[in-house]
Protein backbone atom coordinates (compact mmCIF):
# COMPACT_ATOMS: atom_id res chain seq x y z
CA UNK A 1 0.00 0.00 0.00
CA UNK A 2 1.41 3.38 -1.02
CA UNK A 3 1.59 6.01 1.71
CA UNK A 4 0.05 9.36 0.82
CA UNK A 5 1.76 12.62 1.69
CA UNK A 6 -1.60 14.39 1.72
CA UNK A 7 -2.41 15.23 5.35
CA UNK A 8 -6.12 15.33 4.54
CA UNK A 9 -6.14 11.57 4.00
CA UNK A 10 -4.72 10.78 7.46
CA UNK A 11 -7.23 10.31 10.27
CA UNK A 12 -5.88 11.20 13.70
CA UNK A 13 -8.24 10.60 16.61
CA UNK A 14 -8.94 13.56 18.88
CA UNK A 15 -7.32 13.02 22.29
CA UNK A 16 -9.86 12.15 24.99
CA UNK A 17 -8.83 15.09 27.19
CA UNK A 18 -9.72 17.47 24.33
CA UNK A 19 -13.14 15.85 23.91
CA UNK A 20 -13.72 16.04 27.65
CA UNK A 21 -12.95 19.77 27.62
CA UNK A 22 -15.45 20.32 24.80
CA UNK A 23 -18.11 18.31 26.63
CA UNK A 24 -17.46 20.23 29.87
CA UNK A 25 -17.89 23.55 28.05
CA UNK A 26 -21.14 22.39 26.44
CA UNK A 27 -22.52 21.12 29.74
CA UNK A 28 -21.61 24.43 31.43
CA UNK A 29 -23.37 26.56 28.82
CA UNK A 30 -26.92 27.78 29.26
CA UNK A 31 -27.91 28.94 25.78
CA UNK A 32 -26.53 28.13 22.35
CA UNK A 33 -26.61 29.50 18.81
CA UNK A 34 -25.55 26.98 16.17
CA UNK A 35 -24.39 28.50 12.88
CA UNK A 36 -23.04 27.26 9.57
CA UNK A 37 -21.20 28.76 6.66
CA UNK A 38 -22.93 30.70 3.88
CA UNK A 39 -24.74 28.42 1.42
CA UNK A 40 -24.79 25.39 3.73
CA UNK A 41 -24.57 21.97 2.13
CA UNK A 42 -25.99 18.73 3.49
CA UNK A 43 -22.96 18.15 5.72
CA UNK A 44 -23.33 21.57 7.35
CA UNK A 45 -27.06 21.16 7.93
CA UNK A 46 -26.61 17.63 9.25
CA UNK A 47 -23.89 18.76 11.65
CA UNK A 48 -26.07 21.59 12.92
CA UNK A 49 -28.98 19.23 13.54
CA UNK A 50 -26.74 16.66 15.22
CA UNK A 51 -25.36 19.30 17.60
CA UNK A 52 -28.90 20.52 18.31
CA UNK A 53 -30.02 16.98 19.16
CA UNK A 54 -26.96 16.40 21.36
CA UNK A 55 -27.64 19.61 23.29
CA UNK A 56 -31.28 18.64 23.79
CA UNK A 57 -30.15 15.17 24.90
CA UNK A 58 -27.97 16.64 27.68
CA UNK A 59 -30.86 18.78 28.89
CA UNK A 60 -30.23 22.10 27.18
CA UNK A 61 -33.43 23.95 26.31
CA UNK A 62 -32.22 27.23 24.84
CA UNK A 63 -30.87 26.11 21.48
CA UNK A 64 -31.24 28.02 18.22
CA UNK A 65 -30.08 26.86 14.79
CA UNK A 66 -29.54 29.40 12.03
CA UNK A 67 -27.78 29.54 8.70
CA UNK A 68 -27.11 32.58 6.54
CA UNK A 69 -28.39 32.66 2.97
Amino acid sequence: MKKSNNVNTVMNPIPRHDLAAVEDALRAGTSFLILSHVGPDGDALGSMLAMREFLFAIGKEKVTCAHPD
